[in-house]
C-alpha cells in the first residue's frame, strides 16, 4: 500500500511501523549527505531536496530521531559505508562525519537477507547484483510471508511500486510529501 499523506494518519501508519521500517540505501544516503550539506557545510536544503523531503515525512509521522524503529540489512549497511567511504573519506572532516552518522546507524535493527532467497530472487535473464535492493526484498518477503505487516522507507520506483498494492507493506516515498510542499 502506497502512503497517502492526505489519508493515512499514524493511527493508521501503525501496524505497520510497529515491526519495524525497513529503510533502502537510497533515503539512508539522502540523510546522510543532508546531514553533511546541513551541518559541515552549512548549507540550506531546498524544501524539494531528496534531504527535505525525507526528512518531511519522519516529521509528519513523529518519527525524527526514532531511528531504532528502523532496521537495515547488511547489504545497505555496507553500500552506505562504501558510498560514505567514496564520497567522504578524503575531506578533511570525514571522522566528525563518521561520528555524526553512527547514532543513526548504532540504534537500528538489522534484518538478514537469507542467501537461498537473495539467489532466487536474481533474474537469470537479465543479470543485476544490485545486493542492497535484493536484501530488502528478501527481509520485507520474510516478514510478510510470516503474515506480519511492515513499513518501507524507500524512493526507488521499481521496489516502491512492487509493494504499492500489497496489503501488509506501507511504502513510504519522501517523494509523496512533493504534493504538500508545492
Amino acid at each position: 500500500m502506497l502512503l497517502d499523506v492526505y489519508q493515512h494518519d499514524i493511527d493508521k501508519l501503525k501496524p505497520f511501523t510497529d515491526n519495524g521500517i525497513v529503510i533502502d540505501t537510497g533515503v539512508m544516503l539522502d540523510l546522510v549527505q543532508g546531514i553533511i550539506d546541513t551541518r559541515f557545510r552549512r548549507k540550506k536544503p531546498s524544501p524539494t531536496s531528496d534531504y527535505a523531503l525525507a526528512i518531511s515525512l519522519l516529521e509528519f509521522y513523529n518519527l525524527i530521531g526514532q531511528w531504532n524503529k528502523f532496521f537495515i540489512t547488511p547489504h545497505i549497511l555496507t553500500e552506505v559505508c562504501r558510498n560514505m567511504q567514496s564520497l567522504f573519506g578524503t575531506t578533511p572532516e570525514y571522522k566528525r562525519i563518521i561520528l555524526e552518522i553512527l547514532p543513526i546507524l548504532e540504534p537500528m535493527g538489522e534484518r538478514q537477507a537469507d542467501k537461498d532467497n537473495f539467489m532466487k530472487l536474481i533474474d537469470r535473464k537479465n543479470p543485476v547484483l544490485q545486493a542492497g535492493d535484493i536484501s530488502v526484498y528478501v527481509a520485507t518477503e520474510d516478514i510478510i510471508s510470516s503474515g506480519q505487516k511492515i513499513a518501507l522507507l524507500s524512493k526507488d520506483g521499481k521496489l516502491c511500486g512492487t509493494y504499492s498494492q500489497h496489503p501488509n507493506v506501507m511504502v513510504l516515498d519522501p517523494k509523496s510529501m512533493l504534493s504538500l510542499v508545492n
